[in-house]
């Protein structure tokens, strides 16, 4: 199969959605290509598998897991017993799935001129998503929530109190093992923390050795619960860090790294332009 020729970068098509531009066949522009590319392997993570029922203040289990939760902020692991079944995990594949599916003009009645909704970021990913506030409920943005197929709705406002319920477990847990009052963490985010989910489509490409799906970047969350595709993989991890919380910097224990400063305005600067 011969390659698409690629276009000079003042040859640019306007910005569109990437479905787009892989259905017309256009050529694959300047914006896209990733000059960090490379063919080197990558080693495969060794991820912690945790379960969620240790991790519970009737659990006899947690000091058992001080070794291998002491930070899960920071390190990616596998978390099993999380309340959620196979089933309803393939639910929510195939909800999505069937979103990205339908006609791309029935997919633009869902855009949004804020976070939430249905676009494309054009910083230079290679996908489509579909991006919504999942709490606090005071934050819905119905209109960008797809109708289609019918049981999208419900399937997300299930999701959003599964993944709460995991991430207050999570937290506190971290807490405890800390040696740290329980609600330490959750505290700092009030009453009503913010939870956003973000769908991916990505489309064929016709030079998917100048693109990345999604560039380097970071996440601006105190978790962030990834959900894989079964048939893709790629996943990539970096640690990175910020700056302890004051309760564990003391005299026998003090801080032995910088504090990031202005870390939400180097977030928003930097994600996701992989620089």
């Amino acid at each position: 199969m011969a390659e698409a020729p690629c276009t000079a970068p003042n040859q640019e098509l306007p910005t569109k959605l990437i479905e787009e531009i892989s259905l017309r066949g256009d050529q694959v522009t300047e914006r896209y290509f990733y000059k960090k590319c490379d063919s080197r392997v990558v080693p495969l993570m060794n991820s912690p598998i945790i379960d969620l029922n240790l991790l519970l203040p009737s659990s006899s289990s947690l000091e058992e897991l001080n070794k291998s939760l002491i930070l899960p902020v920071f390190l990616d692991h596998q978390l099993v017993n999380h309340g959620m079944t196979s089933m309803f995990l393939d639910q929510t594949r195939e909800a999505s799935k069937q979103f990205f599916g339908l006609p791309v003009e029935e997919k633009k009645k869902y855009s949004g001129s804020g976070f939430d909704g249905y676009g494309h970021d054009e910083k230079g990913n290679w996908n489509d998503r579909l991006r919504l506030t999942l709490l606090p409920k005071s934050k819905h943005q119905l209109q960008s929530w797809p109708d289609s197929p019918t049981k999208f709705r419900e399937v997300l406002e299930e999701l959003a109190e599964k993944f709460r319920i995991i991430v207050q477990v999570l937290l506190k847990a971290t807490a405890r093992l800390l040696n740290l009052e329980e609600n330490s963490f959750l505290e700092q985010y009030g009453e009503e923390g913010l939870m956003l989910a973000r769908f991916n489509y990505y489309a064929k490409c016709p030079r998917p050795d100048l693109v990345l799906g999604l560039r380097p970047h970071s996440n601006g969350t105190s978790i962030t619960i990834v959900q894989q595709d079964k048939e893709v993989e790629g996943l990539q991890v970096l640690k990175d860090e910020t700056k302890p919380i004051d309760a564990l910097i003391t005299n026998e224990q003090p801080q032995q790294y910088k504090k990031v400063k202005d870390y939400g305005k180097i977030y928003f600067e930097l994600d996701p332009t992989g620089r």
